[in-house]
């Protein structure tokens, strides 16, 4: 069993489904029987539009169209947690963690909705994103060694002068037996970038994924593998120092 945390740097937690083709979603359906299937934990609905390019190939050759996109967020009391369904996906995320299996809860019960009122409906692409980011008060931005594995800051002693450095990203991709990948993202983003870095930052942003045909008996089958592998990952990632700093609990699985 793995620690679980009173404070983990987690910045945003996100499951999604995308959707081919596209779902005929509208106000009536959204603010309807999905908006009250959801409206225990998600009682605010936000219809949102977005503006966009269309790419249109002709005999004249190519040519552009505006194009508006509709989609509608459902909000928390708190806003900090939230429901995203558009045309072509489905989205449950949160910015204040506070566990995997309520965030499970959410979007499970939102996917069920969903087919509920579009049972042909295809899922072509499962993701479970963790985002963390650490940012620490301390004068040097490139010693991690107390509060992340060292495997993961190498490159930062290679430089002769580190003051230098104005970014450090790294991306590592994995495979799992279970059918999916988990695209690994580490390192200083440096927020003032281009400018040498200042400040004490590091971010995990860990990212599995399956991209294939899926039912929704599949994807529930899937999560939870996916959510081991990103916490396997990021245990051995970190430090007893930066679990320290998190804030041990209790011995959970989330």
């Amino acid at each position: 069993m793995e620690p679980r945390y009173s404070n983990p740097f987690v910045k945003e937690a996100i499951l999604r489904v995308d959707l081919s083709p596209a779902i005929d979603v509208n106000d009536e359906i959204v603010e309807g029987p999905f908006a009250a299937a959801n409206s225990a934990r998600f009682p605010n609905v936000e219809p949102r539009v977005q503006a966009g390019q269309e790419f249109q190939f002709g005999p004249e050759g190519m040519s552009t169209k505006e194009v508006e996109k509709r989609e509608w967020r459902l909000l928390g009391g708190d806003r900090k947690r939230r429901l995203v369904l558009a045309e072509g996906a489905l989205i449950a995320s949160c910015k204040e963690y506070s566990g995997w299996s309520e965030l499970r809860q959410d979007f499970v019960t939102a996917l069920d909705s969903l087919v509920g009122i579009f049972p042909d409906m295809q899922i072509t692409r499962l993701g479970v994103r963790y985002v963390n980011f650490v940012s620490l008060q301390e004068a040097n931005p490139f010693v991690w060694r107390e509060w992340i594995d060292s495997r993961l800051t190498g490159p930062l002693e290679f430089p002769d002068d580190p003051r230098r450095i104005t970014r450090s990203m790294h991306i590592l991709q994995l495979e799992y037996p279970d059918g999916f990948q988990l695209k690994y993202q580490f390192g200083l983003p440096n927020p003032d970038f281009p400018a040498p870095v200042k400040q004490k930052h590091f971010v995990m942003d860990l990212d599995a994924s399956a991209s294939r045909i899926l039912t929704v008996a599949d994807v529930k089958k899937l999560l939870d593998p996916m959510h081991e592998a990103i916490k396997e990952l990021f245990e051995s990632s970190i430090t007893d120092g930066l679990r320290g700093k998190m804030g041990v609990v209790a011995l959970g699985s989330e």
